[in-house]
């Protein structure tokens, strides 16, 4: 039972992470006003991976701190659109239980654990 709660707390970390993923660009590039969504971004089997890989999960979060990241987040947040396919995404229970075998498996858990073992982990982006 233990494994499902902790299953089911990962599963809304991923699900606000999308929600915030899925207005910013992934890679470093300079920022636009106008909101560029890649449809990768907010499907969850993708985001999942992101999180089960330490070092590009360190990429997206330089990603998620630039300060442009939030004027870009709020700018593409007023789009129905884009709004409704990415819930459609988010919501597709196929989708949310392929997620949750990533999160079920024990090598995403070890894959944090020694991260912080590897040098090249704290090399600069």
């Amino acid at each position: 039972m233990g494994y499902i709660k902790s299953g089911l707390f990962a599963l809304l970390a991923v699900q606000t992470l999308l929600l915030s993923l899925a207005f910013a660009e992934y890679e470093t590039q300079s920022f636009s006003p106008q909101c560029s969504v890649r449809p990768e971004l907010y499907d969850p089997e993708v985001m999942a991976n992101t999180m089960a890989n330490p070092q590009r999960f360190k990429e997206f979060m330089a990603v998620m701190n630039q300060p442009d990241t939030l004027q870009i987040m709020m700018s593409c947040a007023s789009n129905p659109e884009q709004w409704t396919a990415m819930m459609n995404k988010v919501s597709d229970p196929n989708k949310m239980m392929a997620t949750m075998t990533v999160f079920m498996n024990p090598q995403f858990y070890t894959n944090w654990m020694t991260a912080f073992m590897n040098p090249e982990y704290y090399k600069p982006l």
